[in-house]
């Protein structure tokens, strides 16, 4: 069974567009810069083979409010 593609999930993508630098060294050093404006905790990983940023969002008392300030911290930290 093919797994439905989650809405938004093609900017996923954007970190490992071929030709600006490796993905990982990317994603590293967007790792770094979220640690360091001490906003957010999110950790470099793979899923099915390309790198991506881990997250949880697993507490019932996890808000919109609550996201919007995740998506507010990476946009602060993307170049």
């Amino acid at each position: 069974m093919k797994k439905a593609a989650l809405p938004g999930s093609d900017r996923n993508r954007a970190l490992s567009r071929p030709g600006i630098g490796s993905a990982r060294a990317r994603l590293q050093a967007l790792v770094r810069a979220l640690r360091d404006a001490g906003e957010v905790f999110m950790i470099p990983s793979v899923h099915e083979g390309s790198w991506c940023l881990r997250t949880a969002f697993s507490n019932w008392r996890t808000t919109h409010e609550n996201v919007e300030r995740v998506m507010r911290a990476l946009v602060a930290v993307l170049p």
